[in-house]
């Protein structure tokens, strides 16, 4: 087990029945567990899609994947522990395409999408369209 300090911001490794680890969401701890594989119809088609859009990624052109790193530092998600956190531009690109593929969309999605530009408010006007006079 590595650490620093006491209950510390950055730990990894097995010590008895707990894990500690890290990513980008920061430290977490769990206990140690021999994962579960039903090897379900759906389970099998979710790695299917992920994998198949993960290596899809990989062949993208430079500039397609500055793009969605780009985008991804536009996007801040929260983890399941409340903190929050920027995807990379590969996690980004296979959410939008895993997403996009559940709603039978089997374009995939290669070009980071851009954001659109909305102006703010300036400046804005109250009337009173009642016909009570209040």
């Amino acid at each position: 087990m590595k650490y620093i300090g006491l209950l510390t911001s950055a730990a990894s490794g097995k010590l008895g029945g707990l894990v500690a680890s890290h990513n980008r969401g920061g430290t977490y701890f769990r206990h140690h567990s021999i994962p579960v594989q039903p090897r379900t119809p759906a389970q099998t088609l979710v790695r299917n899609q992920l994998q198949g859009f993960s290596s899809a990624f990989k062949n993208l052109t430079q500039a397609q994947i500055a793009g969605w790193n780009a985008l991804a530092l536009t996007v801040t998600l929260k983890s399941k522990l409340g903190t929050t956190y920027n995807p990379t531009g590969q996690q980004l690109f296979v959410s939008c395409n895993k997403h996009l593929a559940g709603i039978n969309i089997t374009t995939l999605l290669t070009n980071a999408p851009t954001i659109p530009s909305i102006p703010g408010f300036t400046s804005f006007t109250v009337a009173n369209t009642s016909s009570y006079g209040y």
